[in-house]
């Protein structure tokens, strides 16, 4: 009898020892990943680019940085070849048209518009 009570006393310290270890470890490793999460993603508030950031930061602000230059340049691109078409439209040279037509500087679309407004003025 005092060997089942002895293997069972046995059981429980060696069952609380090992929750313990268990513990320990769990903590140590959340201390561990969120040193590591305040390294990486600290600075990722601050806006001055002398400051590191990390890695999904750098290529979020690349990327919209890329997004931001490519619309306004096709808004430019857009609104030139509006006023281009326009021009032409209202200098009645077909010759200047179909050579902007040619070059890619507009579209028919636009010349079309700008042809419709000329019109109704």
């Amino acid at each position: 009898m005092k060997t089942k009570i002895g293997i069972a006393v046995l059981l429980c310290v060696f069952g609380l020892f090992g929750y313990g270890s268990y513990r320990k470890g769990y903590s140590n490793a959340a201390s561990k990943a969120a040193a590591e999460h305040a390294a990486e993603y600290g600075n990722d508030w601050n806006g001055d680019p002398s400051v590191k950031h990390s890695a999904s930061y750098s290529l979020g602000y690349t990327r919209g940085h890329g997004a931001g230059y490519a619309e306004t340049h096709q808004k430019d691109f857009v609104e030139c070849g509006e006023k281009l078409a326009q021009l032409a439209v209202e200098t009645g040279d077909p010759k200047i048209a179909s050579r902007l037509m040619v070059d890619g500087y507009v579209a028919p679309s636009q010349l079309e518009a700008a042809a419709a407004q000329h019109k109704q003025k």
